[in-house]
């Protein structure tokens, strides 16, 4: 029952201050991520361009087009990835933050309850 307890207190209590700082620098990682990623699509984009360039000119073989193209979709594809992990640190930001919800607490409340009703049972 002291277990049900505990676990009840920790429920009510919500998140602490350990965890919310963890989900902030979470976020704050997932961020600097798609900064980093931006930035090299951005790069990636510049020199897709040029390939073209070069390459309508004769100066650039296709396989290098290629190349270049490849690059630039990969960085696309790592911006996606980068803003969903952000979304993601966001979301259980929020979640540690909020806490349990009520239906948890109301779950753990009838544990003890029945819990109690059967240790006087037995008694």
């Amino acid at each position: 029952m002291e277990m049900k307890q505990s676990v009840l207190r920790e429920l009510v209590s919500g998140a602490d201050s350990a965890e919310i700082k963890q989900g902030q620098n979470n976020v704050a990682l997932a961020e600097q991520a798609v900064h980093t990623a931006q930035a090299e699509l951005a790069r990636a984009s510049e020199d897709y361009a040029d390939a073209l360039t070069l390459h309508e000119q004769d100066a650039l073989s296709a396989k290098a087009l290629s190349d270049a193209r490849y690059r630039k979709d990969t960085a696309d594809e790592a911006v996606t990835a980068a803003y969903t992990r952000l979304d993601n640190s966001r979301q259980s930001l929020t979640l540690i933050s909020q806490g349990a919800g009520q239906e948890k607490i109301a779950q753990a409340q009838a544990e003890i309850t029945l819990t109690a009703s059967q240790i006087r049972q037995c008694e």
